[in-house]
């Protein structure tokens, strides 16, 4: 983009995984954040889909999401190891 002249003022992306990134303890999005210095802006992150399903779950037995008390468990998993 700025080789034909552009100029990024922020990047958008669809979900967030709140993921660690290779070093120092950050967070993908602040590494680009901080590289690039532009604000990264996430339409969901992987809180909200917890939440989401949490609140499903809680709320109805026979729940939206079939699948919710199956997969809440290893997204919860997934957070714990590679979350920030």
């Amino acid at each position: 983009m700025q080789r034909h002249g552009g100029i990024p003022r922020a990047c958008l992306i669809a979900f967030d995984r709140q993921e660690q990134w290779v070093e120092g303890g950050r967070s993908a999005v602040q590494e680009v954040q901080e590289r690039h210095n532009i604000p990264v802006l996430a339409a969901a992150t992987l809180t909200d889909l917890i939440a989401v399903l949490e609140k499903d779950t809680e709320e109805r037995p026979e729940s939206r999401f079939p699948l919710a008390q199956v997969v809440l468990p290893k997204i919860r998993t997934y957070r714990d190891r590679y979350g920030v």
